[in-house]
Order: C-alpha cells, then structure tokens, then sequence
C-alpha cells in the first residue's frame, strides 16, 4: 500500500480521522480503488483500535455514481465518522457543487 501511494499515504490518513468524505476517483477497472479505500478505512482502525475516546471509524461506501451523489448528499455524516468510496465517473467535473473543501 505505501508503494502505491507513496507520499499521500500520512495525508489521506489524517483526512480520514476526521468526520469528512474521501471520494476516489479512478478509471474502470475499479479494483484498486476499492483496494485502496478498503485498506485505508483497516489502517485508521488498526491505529486507534485500542485507543480510548477516539473513533477510529471509516465507513466504506463503495463505487458511487453520479445517480448516488444526491442520496449521500442527503446522509449527515456522525461527528465520529468518515467515509471513503470510489467512482469511475468524472463527478466533480459533471457536479462541481458537490466538491466539499
């Protein structure tokens, strides 16, 4: 996993410790973008799984599109949470006002 994301691993990981979504986009095949949502939402857990007070918690949502978009939207996400999922569509560039910050 560190090969494949070299330098944006401590970042990526940081994101997800924080209640915020994590959208990854990748070109069909989807595979390695579900490996790498997978395996970033066990490598938040494993790090804080003895810890007391801190969540740790990532919500793997799996491959979205742009007919998904509007029913996440809708979902608040918990003050203890974040959440990963991977697209092959360019939804950013099809919906702009969907980018968060």
């Amino acid at each position: 996993m560190h090969s494949f994301l070299g330098p944006l691993m401590a970042p990526l990981i940081k994101l997800l410790l924080l209640p915020r979504r994590l959208l990854i986009y990748a070109p069909a095949p989807v595979e390695r973008a579900a490996i790498v949502a997978f395996n970033l939402a066990e490598l938040v857990h494993a790090a804080f799984v003895y810890a007391v007070h801190v969540p740790g918690h990532v919500r793997v949502y799996g491959m979205l599109t742009l007919h998904d978009l509007d029913d996440r939207k809708q979902l608040t996400l918990e003050a203890e949470s974040a959440c990963n999922a991977w697209t092959s569509q360019r939804i950013l560039v099809d919906q702009p006002d969907a980018y968060e910050g």
